[in-house]
């Protein structure tokens, strides 16, 4: 891993501060289980990191209403997936968090940090936004068409490859229609 500096966020308005006063080289550390694999294997050199981890007011969660409901950025996948009116009313939810990853990953990983998966063949190309899949010239090709896993990674069509994305939770969100109020350095929206 490279040099980084670090600063612990007291609100979600500072953490926000601190995502635009630091600029492109500044990373979220939530649960970290992708931020620290992607660090180790130089994918990400973030040169500032903000610990939101103690921001409580995001890691609550509320199924309780009849229409609208509060899945906070951090609420552990695990603890959303066995929620009860979950199971009951949205199974499609549920078991896109139960299926998402191992035991010990879903106690950790949080709803916002699968939300923000990147997408595989990034990975696999291991550059950051300078895959020939994600460039303007789609004609350039497919980084992932010389993997073993190339026929997973690439779809036919006008495009050579697209990549895809890994998650199912955000899939099942789309399926009910769901909206993400986020909050960003120009202020509150709704997706």
């Amino acid at each position: 891993m490279r040099p980084f500096t670090y600063q612990k966020a007291a609100t979600a308005a500072d953490a926000v501060s601190a995502i635009a006063a630091g600029g492109a080289g500044t990373r979220f550390l939530a649960g970290g289980t992708t931020l620290y694999d992607l660090m180790k294997l130089n994918v990400e050199v973030p040169s500032h990191i903000v610990d939101i981890n103690s921001l409580s007011e995001l890691k609550a969660f509320d199924t309780s209403g009849s229409n609208n409901w509060s899945l906070g950025r951090f609420a552990r996948m695990s603890d959303v997936a066995a929620d009860p009116r979950l199971i009951r009313d949205y199974p499609a939810l549920s078991e896109s968090l139960w299926r998402a990853a191992s035991q010990q990953l879903r106690n950790m990983a949080s709803l916002g940090g699968n939300l923000l998966q990147r997408t595989a063949l990034r990975l696999l190309s291991g550059r950051r936004n300078r895959s020939p899949a994600t460039s303007a010239s789609p004609a350039s090709g497919c980084a992932a068409r010389k993997a073993s896993i190339a026929a997973t990674l690439c779809w036919a069509g006008a495009n050579p490859a697209l990549p895809f994305y890994p998650g199912d939770f955000a899939v099942a969100l789309v399926a009910f229609d769901a909206k993400v109020d986020v909050l960003g350095p120009g202020g509150r929206r709704t997706i």
